[in-house]
């Protein structure tokens, strides 16, 4: 059964459109007497109307707090979120929204973020990646469109070389029915220059005099064991693959049609192989025997990766001479890497944290910032890439790669980051990328407009372009890139079906364990630090269990432990406001987690660095999880009676309390404590967080 109408019975009921006269009526009887009951407003205002019109005329035209003009980026991002959540349910999405109206909201969604969505290829009903591969082919790159001319050229140029080669060691060279200089001449001379001119293969491959006919030669009559192999990444592909359009770039340099037909068997045949492979779900393990690579991209050899320089340049980073792909530490530190100090006073520039206030940097900056680094890695000899992986979930992690123009950046990151297969980037349409300039101008912060500092080195991070920037020693800042990597890859792993948590897990006898705590609780908690999986705080709750956000020093840990026996929140009260534990439902769960409190202060979601995702959207989502897994939850005080517990105390009321022995109840304090506790409480969340469900409760 549907929901009865607002006026059953009433006949004779104005429709159509409303008139001045009847707004102003409405408007000076809700301004008066307020909104009250719609059903017996219109008789109380002198309306000839229905409560229902009279509402939405109210709600959607007239009510004078609505928000008129384009939705901005930040609540447009903010209605993926939430939309992720709720679904359609845009009343709900509008209580989020202060000024937007749930038709305002609907029509936006339905004319603008659902093809946004589709153009990038996400489903706007599940939120994850489409397997409708031809929409990624529209995303576009200004990084690659900046750099994919020069690239191409450069890849035809090396791709003749090679096949030049080919033929000249075949031994024949009958007279010639193409010329190559017009493929030559139709390059850019800077291009041409590229190619290592000192090889005795390639001065016989610029003599245009002597270039061989690509037409007598024939699979047929080649050598037995043709010299062209494929490189070390080049095995063949087993995804859908994207290659050169022979007819177009070929043809269009003077080739004929009979070259163009040997081209292709040479390119489909298993010796030679470029392609690149499309986006593809994440990896579903993880490898800790891949053998470092060294790709040379001078046109010497047959080691060279054409998926590897393709994927670079689509970052923007064309390869000067070799790039480093992979290697493990002891390669590294004969390539001159050593370890950093520890510095802790880098400056994070964020770009979309959820938190609120302006930006620390511009878009604007950021882009230019983010020109200037890739120009900069592509101007040095040796480039060092690392692929790694965020959280050890097979389903919801996010793959990083590192491009550095040091060797010595990569070694504090190799040791946080998960491992991960080869290619796994490639196949995940939503990679994090980390740039690492330690060699640049130490003007660049200045002549960015970001102002002056003692410390040359700063770190700057774009939530959009799921990018990250480090220049100079920047690094070195361990604290500041976990920060980072944590704000980047919250809302990728939430949009694949993860609850990223700034929390920490604990493993206690058969008991796994969700701990919200802040660090001043953890470091005044040494015995705990020994049932800790990981120092650092960061947790995924997935369907499988739960995972640790960064790589921790147990080897023979499971990749996702299993899933959480409770969730603990602890928190630090002097004045007695808080029982020493409390069992908590899912909705209570929910509005101590918005809250964090810790000795007087508020830290939303317990995140103590800059937030990419409204905290209101994961405590939805956790007070789901919470609810479905019929998860207990408990609030503990360590500070209280002005004591703090200890570590083994906090685990002790834990197990008690999940092995039904509960322990004695704390004397209750005087209600005037409680009361001016929840108020405070009370203040801080309904000033921040606009609509909070009543279920949501101290």
């Amino acid at each position: 059964m549907g929901r009865s109408p607002c006026c059953v019975g009433e006949a004779n009921l104005k429709k159509g459109p409303w008139t001045t006269e009847e707004d102003s009526k409405l408007t000076e009887y809700i301004e008066k007497h307020g909104e009250g009951r719609w059903s017996h407003l219109p008789k109380h205002a002198g309306l000839n109307r229905c409560g229902k019109s009279c509402r939405l005329r109210w709600i959607n035209y007239l009510r004078p707090n609505i928000t008129r003009g384009k939705f901005t980026e930040e609540e447009e991002k903010l209605i993926i979120q939430l939309h992720s959540v709720v679904g359609n349910k845009w009343s709900t999405i509008a209580a989020r929204l202060p000024g937007r109206t749930d038709n305002e909201i609907k029509n936006y969604w339905n004319t603008h973020v659902r093809k946004k969505l589709l153009s990038m290829g996400i489903d706007p009903v599940t939120h994850r990646p489409t397997t409708n591969l031809s929409s990624l082919a529209a995303v576009p790159n200004p990084l690659l469109a900046a750099n994919l001319g020069k690239a191409l050229q450069l890849t035809r140029l090396r791709l003749l070389h090679r096949l030049l080669q080919l033929f000249s060691n075949s031994g024949r060279s009958p007279a010639p029915t193409m010329d190559a200089s017009n493929l030559i001449a139709s390059l850019d001379p800077q291009m041409v220059d590229q190619i290592n001119v000192a090889s005795p293969s390639v001065t016989t491959f610029m003599d245009h005099s002597s270039t061989p006919s690509l037409i007598s030669w024939s699979p047929a009559n080649s050598p037995a064991e043709p010299p062209l192999k494929p490189g070390p990444m080049t095995s063949p592909p087993v995804e859908p693959c994207c290659g050169i359009n022979l007819d177009r770039d070929v043809l269009v340099h003077g080739a004929s049609k009979s070259s163009v037909a040997l081209l292709r068997r040479v390119f489909e045949s298993e010796a030679f192989h470029l392609h690149f492979p499309l986006c593809q779900d994440g990896p579903t393990a993880f490898a800790d025997d891949d053998e470092g690579e060294i790709v040379m991209f001078s046109g010497r050899g047959t080691d060279v990766s054409y998926g590897l320089n393709w994927a670079l340049v689509g970052k923007g980073v064309v390869v000067k001479d070799k790039a480093y792909y992979n290697l493990k530490i002891p390669e590294l530190m004969k390539l001159g890497a050593c370890i950093p100090g520890t510095i802790s006073d880098i400056t994070l520039y964020m770009r979309g944290n959820a938190s609120g206030g302006p930006p620390d940097i511009s878009k604007a900056q950021f882009l230019k910032l983010l020109k200037q680094v890739t120009s900069h890695i592509s101007s040095v000899r040796n480039v060092f890439i690392q692929d790694g992986v965020i959280s050890s979930s097979p389903k919801s992690n996010v793959t990083v790669r590192i491009i550095s123009d040091s060797p010595s950046a990569l070694l504090p990151m190799t040791d946080i980051l998960w491992k991960t297969p080869a290619r796994a980037v490639s196949h995940d349409p939503c990679p994090l990328t980390v740039y690492v300039a330690s060699s640049i101008s130490k003007k660049t912060r200045e002549n960015l407009g970001l102002g002056s500092h003692s410390n040359a080195a700063f770190a700057a991070a774009d939530i959009d372009l799921s990018s990250l920037i480090f220049c100079g020693n920047a690094f070195a800042d361990v604290n500041v890139m976990k920060d980072a990597l944590f704000a980047l890859a919250t809302p990728i792993i939430f949009e694949r079906g993860g609850l990223p948590l700034f929390a920490r897990i604990v493993v206690s006898g058969n008991w796994v364990i969700i701990l919200f705590a802040h660090e001043d609780t953890i470091k005044s908690c040494p015995d705990l630090h020994c049932a800790l999986v990981s120092m650092d705080a960061g947790a995924v709750l997935c369907a499988d269990g739960v995972a640790p956000f960064f790589r921790t020093k147990e080897l023979a840990m499971p990749n996702v432990l299993k899933g959480p026996s409770a969730v603990v929140f602890a928190s630090s009260d002097s004045t007695g406001g808080l029982l020493c534990l409390s069992k908590l439902s899912p909705g209570q769960a929910a509005y101590h987690y918005l809250a964090g409190f810790h000795d007087g202060k508020f830290m939303p979601g317990y995140i103590n660095g800059a937030s990419s995702l409204d905290p209101l959207v994961l405590a939805f989502a956790l007070h789901k999880q919470l609810k479905e897994n019929e998860t207990p939850s408990f609030l503990i005080n360590v500070n209280a009676g002005g004591k703090h517990i200890t570590g083994a105390d906090l685990l002790s009321l834990v197990d008690s309390s999940l092995s039904s022995d509960v322990p004695k109840s704390c004397p209750r304090t005087s209600h005037a404590k409680v009361v001016d506790l929840k108020w405070k409480y009370n203040r801080f969340l309904s000033g921040r967080f606009k609509g909070l469900p009543e279920e949501f409760s101290f």
